[in-house]
């Protein structure tokens, strides 16, 4: 599936583009992967290769994750568009900042929980990952669903901003380099706060 996506950006993105995309979205939710192990949340097991406690394939699942989302965002978000432009950029060039540009962002967030409500009652069923928080659907806690929205709402939102934006390519992959420690920071306190409220 990972190299499915990694020829679908390189053909319709070119390099830059599919570095710019692929680097963040593989480091973004490895390190929120780690904290979420680190923390208790959840664990592991059986995997070949690992990065901290988290397995590296864990880390393309979510490169797999946010580039699917976006692209069916895109299809949805510009229908005009379509066949002209590629999907990123078809998005990125159809909204601004102050109008429409979080509808994208948030139905990406809505198509991964749509996708996850069906992938992690399996992963739990076949032991792929084991939770210990209280689960409210098939084994799944809710901070779970909370987490995969937020994280693909918050990548997919700074991703489309930072790519519309008229810099050069090194600009813009230090742009999305350095938003990856500031998401993180914004998604732990999102999640301490929700989990603090709601459970």
């Amino acid at each position: 599936m990972f190299l499915s996506v990694i020829w679908h950006c390189l053909r319709h993105q070119g390099k830059v583009r599919s570095l710019q995309f692929f680097i963040p979205a593989f480091l973004f939710p490895m390190i929120f992967e780690i904290i979420g192990v680190s923390a208790g949340d959840h664990v592991y097991e059986g995997y070949f290769l690992y990065f901290g406690q988290v397995p590296i394939a864990i880390g393309l699942g979510w490169c797999f994750v946010f580039y699917t989302c976006m692209f069916i965002s895109d299809g949805i978000c510009n229908t005009k568009n379509r066949g002209r432009l590629s999907p990123l950029e078809a998005s990125c060039k159809s909204y601004d900042l102050h109008g429409k540009s979080l509808m994208p962002s948030l139905i990406d967030a809505l198509i991964a929980v749509s996708y996850d409500l069906f992938l992690d009652p399996v992963a739990v069923t076949f032991k792929w990952w084991i939770w210990f928080g209280k689960p409210i659907f098939m084994g799944v806690p809710l901070m779970n669903f909370v987490g995969w929205f937020l994280m693909v709402f918050l990548f997919s939102a700074v991703f489309r901003y930072v790519t519309k934006q008229r810099w050069s390519e090194q600009f813009r992959t230090l742009a999305l380099l350095i938003s990856i420690p500031i998401l993180l920071s914004i998604l732990t306190g999102l999640m301490y706060i929700i989990y603090i409220l709601f459970t």
